[in-house]
């Protein structure tokens, strides 16, 4: 019996690992030296930061081509969501919140808060 449940641990465990290394690809991004991706979107869209210039870039393609969409815009600690349509939304200090337009790839603002809010969870959950 204890052979058995070793051997299926061991079983579980590398189709665990094997599943997990199909799913990495090295892609090129701007800057190679000091780039980082923060978010990827349901839809694919990938966006990244630029450490050494704080350009933030977007792709579309998952990471084939990148557009600069701004600068100090994005980094690791930004809040990215999601609505059921698809539409990205980023909260920026707590007071702003961004919509990404994917027509003319920049954010546009969706709303400034007034005070600072603790839970911006529940808050974005019944604005959208």
């Amino acid at each position: 019996m204890k052979q058995y449940l070793f051997f299926l641990l061991f079983f579980i465990s590398f189709c665990s690992i094997n599943a997990q290394n199909t799913n990495w690809k090295q892609i090129d991004v701007p800057g190679r030296e000091s780039f980082e991706i923060v978010y990827q979107s349901k839809s694919g869209t990938l966006f990244g930061n630029y450490l050494i210039t704080k350009d933030a870039y977007i792709s579309k393609d998952l990471g084939v081509n990148w557009i600069k969409i701004g600068v100090n815009l994005i980094d690791n600690s930004t809040i990215f969501k999601e609505d059921n349509l698809n539409n990205i939304y980023i909260i920026k200090s707590y007071y702003d919140i961004l919509i990404f337009n994917n027509t003319t790839n920049i954010f546009d603002k969706f709303l400034t808060l007034t005070s600072n809010v603790q839970d911006i969870d529940f808050l974005i959950m019944e604005i959208l």
